[in-house]
C-alpha cells in the first residue's frame, strides 16, 4: 500500500510539474496575444498613412511625368532642328 501511495504521489507531482508549465505557457500566450494585437493595431496605422501619402504623390508623378515627355519634345525639336540646320549648311557649301 505504501508503494501505492508513494506511486500515486509522485504521479501527482509531476501532474501538478506539468500544471503549472501549462499555466507558464498560457500566461505567454496571452502576453504574447497582446503584442500581436498592438503590433497588428500599428500596422494598420501604417497602412494607412502609407496610402495617403502615395494619394498625395500622385499630382506629383504625374507632374514628373509631364516634365519628363516636355524634356524628350524638346530634345527632339533640338535635333530635327539641327538636321535641318545641318542639312543646309551642307547644300550651300554644294
Amino acid at each position: 500500500m505504501s508503494d501505492n501511495n508513494e506511486l500515486l504521489n509522485k504521479i501527482f507531482d509531476k501532474v501538478e510539474k506539468i500544471d503549472d508549465k501549462v499555466d507558464a505557457i498560457d500566461i505567454t500566450t496571452a502576453r504574447q496575444q497582446i503584442i500581436l494585437d498592438e503590433h497588428i493595431k500599428r500596422t494598420e496605422i501604417l497602412e494607412t498613412r502609407t496610402e495617403k501619402i502615395f494619394e498625395e504623390l500622385k499630382p506629383i508623378k504625374l507632374h514628373v511625368n509631364m516634365v519628363h515627355s516636355s524634356f524628350k519634345m524638346i530634345a527632339w525639336v533640338v535635333a530635327l532642328v539641327s538636321a535641318i540646320i545641318g542639312i543646309l549648311s551642307f547644300f550651300h557649301k554644294i
